[in-house]
C-alpha cells in the first residue's frame, strides 16, 4: 500500500460518493503498513488529515448541488401545477424569496426544463371530435443515417397542423407514429390520404387508433401534465 494508490482512492471519491467507505480502509491500511519509523507515521497521519478534509468538502459540495438542484425542480413543479401564478405566489408554494423564484425560472428556461408555456385547452370546445394515433410503416426507417430523407419526413409533417406530435419508434411491426387532432372523420381520412399519396414510394403500412373526444363520458383519464408531479412524488 502507498500514498498513490491513497490519492486515487480521493479521486474515486470526487467522480463518486460511494467510494467512501474504500478510502477509509485504505487509509487504515496505509497507516498499518507504514509504522515503522515514527516519521513515516506522523507523515501518513497528516496524509490522513488531508485526504479526510478533501473528502469532507467534496461531500459538503455535492450535498449543495443536490440540494440547488432539488429547489430547481421545486420549482418546475409547481409551474407544471399552475404556470399563471406570480412568482411571488411560487415563491411561497416553494417556501422561498421572489428574487430567488424569478432566477431559478430564468435557469430553468436557459436549460430547457420549460420549452414553452401554453394551455391545454378543451378540443371539444374548439369543435374537434378526434383524436388519432396513426402507426406508420416505411421501408426504410427514419434515421440521421438518412439526412435526406428525415428533412422530407421533417417538412411534410411541418405543413400538417392537424399533427401535434410525430416521431420515429418501434412495435407492433411499425417504425413511426402521429398523434392528430381532427374537427371530423373527413379531415383525418384527407391526412390519411396525402400521407399515403407522399410517401407511396416508402410507405409499407399504416393502422389507426381513432379516439372520439365527443363523448366525455368515455374519457378514462383527461390529458394532463400535472400527473407526472404525482409520479414523482411516488418515487
Amino acid at each position: 500500500m502507498n500514498l498513490y494508490y491513497d490519492s486515487a482512492a480521493v479521486r474515486c471519491c470526487h467522480q463518486n460518493l460511494r467510494y467512501l467507505p474504500h478510502l477509509f480502509s485504505c487509509l487504515i491500511e496505509l497507516l498499518k503498513n507504514q509504522v515503522s519509523t515514527r516519521t513515516r507515521v506522523v507523515a501518513s497521519w497528516v496524509q490522513s488529515v488531508k485526504v479526510i478534509s478533501v473528502v469532507m468538502k467534496t461531500i459538503h459540495v455535492d450535498r449543495h448541488m443536490d440540494r440547488k438542484e432539488e429547489e430547481k425542480l421545486k420549482l418546475l413543479f409547481e409551474l407544471i401545477k399552475g404556470s399563471r401564478r406570480s412568482d411571488r405566489e411560487l415563491a411561497k408554494a416553494i417556501r422561498t424569496s421572489q428574487p430567488t423564484v424569478t432566477r431559478k425560472r430564468t435557469l430553468l428556461e436557459k436549460e430547457k426544463y420549460i420549452k414553452e408555456y401554453t394551455i391545454v385547452p378543451n378540443l371539444q370546445k374548439m369543435g374537434y371530435e378526434i383524436i388519432a394515433f396513426t402507426f406508420i410503416s416505411f421501408s426504410e426507417a427514419l434515421s440521421p443515417s438518412k439526412p435526406e430523407l428525415l428533412r422530407k419526413a421533417r417538412e411534410w409533417n411541418s405543413k400538417q397542423s392537424c399533427v401535434l406530435f410525430s416521431a420515429d419508434g418501434e412495435g407492433i411491426r411499425m417504425n413511426s407514429v402521429l398523434v392528430s387532432v381532427h374537427k371530423d372523420y373527413s379531415d383525418f381520412s384527407r391526412m390519411i390520404s396525402e400521407l399515403r399519396q407522399d410517401w407511396k414510394q416508402t410507405l409499407k403500412d399504416t393502422q389507426s387508433f381513432i379516439v372520439s373526444i365527443d363523448r366525455p363520458e368515455q374519457m378514462l383519464k383527461p390529458f394532463s401534465f400535472r400527473y407526472l408531479v404525482e409520479c414523482e412524488s411516488k418515487e
